[in-house]
């Protein structure tokens, strides 16, 4: 066998060993907030430094980040709204709790929502995509049995302060 060939061989079969690796949507020294896959087979990730340094934002599919937002993770709280809002009381009160999360690229808001309703005891999680000169919104609901963790971590941690008017 001539030598390029050989070389040819053993770099094609190197290439081929080498296993494929997905992007981390939680990285070392981040503390999830709250991660789903969506309906349409997305995967939704929001974590925070564990040293409370940063919030991020990670959306794409399983292998691939396509949106990672801030880019710049200096000031990142500042680059996002929160709002909460409880109602206690249960079925007889129309008791909820409901959580959200925005931040505005360009012309779109983001707004990841956690909500919950004593009425039928439900539980509604996703995320709405508004653009913002047509208002025109997209909503993507979580995967049922995906959710992890909860938008109410950043009340618990006192993270983010919060507004008092919904998005």
């Amino acid at each position: 066998m001539k030598p390029g060939k050989f070389l040819q061989l053993a770099f094609i079969s190197l290439l081929f060993s080498i296993p494929a690796r997905s992007q981390t949507y939680l990285k070392s020294k981040e503390a999830l907030v709250i991660s789903f896959q969506t309906v349409n087979g997305k995967k939704l990730t929001l974590a925070v430094d564990t040293t409370n340094k940063y919030l991020v934002y990670r959306y794409g599919t399983g292998k691939h980040i396509e949106l990672e937002y801030p880019n710049n993770l200096r000031n990142s709280y500042n680059k996002f709204k929160y709002f909460h809002y409880s109602r206690g009381g249960g079925p007889q009160n129309d008791g909820e709790e409901i959580y959200q999360l925005h931040f505005t690229i360009d012309n779109f808001t983001y707004k990841i929502y956690d909500d919950w309703h004593a009425v039928g005891w439900q539980y509604e999680t996703g995320l709405i995509i508004e653009n913002n000169k047509t208002h025109k919104k997209t909503i993507i609901k979580r995967k049922i049995k995906t959710k992890k963790g909860g938008l109410s971590y950043l009340n618990e941690n006192d993270i983010l302060p919060y507004t008092d008017e919904e998005f």
